[in-house]
């Protein structure tokens, strides 16, 4: 899954180079974070405008979306609040991400398990009661295509920080993991 961050500055021309270097790099997929600057970091933030810009639009997820899976990518949203995963299932996209900074948010991922679709979740920013948790809901679920990533929130991160051990542990578990 290649990310497609804020470089795209909301211009389809320069997504749709990113999309296709992504997809004769032989990715399997693309993905974008969907999110509203006033939920995510909120108005009297210091970093609103910054983060505000970096906002996309639905016509542009859209065609990029379209051209993705002209190209045989799947196309996938990180979602951060209900909005956003209203959007999401909206454009009808094939896969959903959690972030880590919401995987502790027990509403947005019932309602992304609520949803059916494939979704991944990364652990990043969580600790092992909270991977605890969110595991055992997911048992509670029992989602279809769920997977649990292992992450490591700094970038770029040190090979000796990435933590790949964890994945021994995660995959006692009875869901799919990834890193």
């Amino acid at each position: 899954i290649a990310e497609i961050g804020s470089n795209h500055n909301n211009d389809i021309v320069g997504t749709k180079a990113l999309i296709t270097e992504i997809a004769s790099a032989g990715a399997d997929a693309i993905k974008f974070q969907l999110f509203n600057a006033n939920v995510l970091v909120g108005i009297d933030s210091d970093n609103y405008d910054e983060v505000k810009k970096l906002e996309v639009g639905q016509e542009l997820l859209r065609q990029s979306m379209n051209f993705a899976h002209a190209l045989g990518l799947d196309f996938g949203l990180s979602v951060f609040c209900a909005n956003t995963l209203k959007v999401a299932v909206e454009l009808e996209v094939d896969f959903l991400k959690i972030a880590s900074s919401e995987f502790t948010n027990r509403s947005l991922v019932h309602a992304i398990v609520d949803t059916d679709l494939p979704f991944a979740a990364s652990c990043g920013m969580a600790d092992r009661l909270d991977v605890e948790s969110f595991l055992a809901l997911m048992k509670s679920f029992s989602p279809k295509n769920a997977v649990l990533m292992q992450c490591t929130t700094e970038y770029p991160c040190p090979l000796k920080r990435l933590n790949l051990h964890y994945l021994k542990s995660l995959n006692q578990q009875n869901i799919v993991t990834g890193f």
